[in-house]
């Protein structure tokens, strides 16, 4: 929920009503409010500038289905490779001293486009400054042209099992006792996780935690000195304040455990569904890659 005193500028009055207008054209959910709340959400959600394209610069295409009717292609579409390398740049802009620019782009990107949302993936016989889009990929319409970052798949994700996901399992016939045997093993891991500097860091790595600030990286040149938190304490505020901070991430991390049932799974990844573009694949197939 988002509230605004309205205020005057140059340009007229600012009040909820004019931003709303000022997001795009809702005229076409207006009448179910949930879809017309998840299309204005679709504006304030989480995400990063990058590029911005030129009309003439995107191509509508066709969503590809199935025989039988199956949609194939939902919220999926595909850039040329000189796109790809230009969001790239913009988006690891400020990340260069990390090190992800001086690697190659990655083959695709969750993104928001004005009134579009979902994925772009790399299409090689596309040239030049190119965005091909697909009607389940527009939600409403919107003036904005500005390439907006949900996700860059650089890097292999972490897989986890959550409650729809283990019930499913369980319908299906899956015993629960390895589930409970990963959810044991999650436990202990996260309560011993933040006695050792360098466990600390896997932690905050795997679960996400600390982005923002680094925090991966600081610990891990802590590591690096052979800092230890256990003898630590009499350094002063700032193993106070780390400490604390760990506590933070090992009760977020059980939270998680305990009412999403967010269950890390050891060697094995999350694979992001893209369309087979080339048609290339037969019935029952799938290509998996990883950019490490």
């Amino acid at each position: 929920m988002w509230f605004i005193c309205p205020f005057d500028t140059d340009a007229g009055l600012v009040n909820a009503e004019s931003i709303r207008a000022s997001l795009g054209d809702f005229s076409g959910v207006i009448k179910c409010p949930a879809r017309y709340g998840a299309r204005i959400s679709q504006a304030f959600s989480t995400t990063e500038a990058s590029i911005t394209v030129e009309a003439e610069e995107m191509i509508r295409i066709p969503d590809k289905k199935s025989t039988s009717g199956s949609l194939f292609t939902d919220g999926v579409g595909t850039m040329s490779p000189e796109i790809a390398r230009e969001i790239w740049q913009e988006f690891t802009l400020a990340r260069s001293k990390h090190g992800r620019r001086s690697l190659p782009p990655p083959s695709t990107f969750q993104i928001r486009l004005g009134g579009l949302k979902g994925m772009l993936c790399v299409d090689e016989r596309l040239e030049g400054r190119v965005i091909c889009t697909r009607p389940s990929m527009h939600k409403f319409e919107a003036p904005d042209r500005m390439v907006e970052i949900a996700q860059a798949f650089d890097r292999p994700l972490f897989m986890y099992l959550n409650r729809p996901l283990i019930m499913l399992l369980e319908t299906l016939g899956v015993p629960l006792d390895p589930i409970m045997e990963l959810q044991r093993k999650a436990v202990d891991k996260t309560i011993t996780a933040s006695k050792s500097i360098n466990t600390a860091a896997e932690l905050l790595e795997q679960h996400g935690l600390g982005t923002s600030f680094h925090m991966t990286s600081i610990l891990l040149n802590l590591h690096k000195l052979d800092a230890d938190l256990e003898s630590a304490s009499r350094e002063g505020e700032f193993v106070s304040f780390l400490k604390r901070v760990l506590k933070f991430a090992v009760n977020h991390v059980l939270r998680d455990l305990k009412y999403k049932a967010r269950i890390p799974v050891p060697n094995a990844w999350t694979l992001v569904g893209v369309a087979d573009e080339y048609d290339y694949l037969k019935a029952d197939e799938i290509y998996g890659a990883s950019s490490c």
